[in-house]
């Protein structure tokens, strides 16, 4: 493929990928509000009242993150895979769930760390499910006349 090809190739998917991801942080923005403002005064579940927005919050994390590195990073940092995504996701819930309690008048809660886990792999097969659709192939047909 020629260099105009491969920049033309590689555009489209970045758009794929900021149109996936821009709608993956408007989603859960939206979601975390709905969850604040209608579920939490309806509901007294504890999952509605605390990982529900952890889960949104780390999908909205990932998506922002995702965001970021591509306007401003180069492409070998990007979330395009399973491990990246879970490898971040750790990192920044031992952060929030471990470290910052030192510091911070927070506590620890390994429920929280499953929520992040489990908005993480929804976020990789979202971008799994995503990366691996190519554009439909168009045929012009040819009428032929007799």
């Amino acid at each position: 493929m020629d260099s105009y090809h491969c920049v033309r190739n590689r555009t489209r998917r970045n758009s794929d990928f900021i149109r996936v991801n821009g709608t993956i942080l408007l989603i859960s923005i939206v979601s975390y509000l709905c969850n604040n403002q209608i579920l939490k005064p309806l509901s007294s579940n504890s999952l509605i009242h605390g990982q529900l927005n952890d889960l949104l919050g780390i999908l909205l994390f990932l998506s922002y993150v995702h965001l970021l590195t591509t306007f401003f990073a180069p492409p070998s940092w990007r979330l395009y895979s399973g491990k990246r995504v879970i490898f971040l996701t750790l990192f920044a819930a031992l952060w929030w769930e471990y470290i910052t309690p030192y510091y911070h008048t927070t506590i620890t809660d390994t429920l929280d760390v499953a929520a992040y886990c489990i908005g993480a792999s929804l976020y990789a097969i979202i971008i799994i499910t995503t990366k691996n659709k190519t554009p439909p192939k168009t045929t012009l047909s040819r009428k032929t006349s007799f």
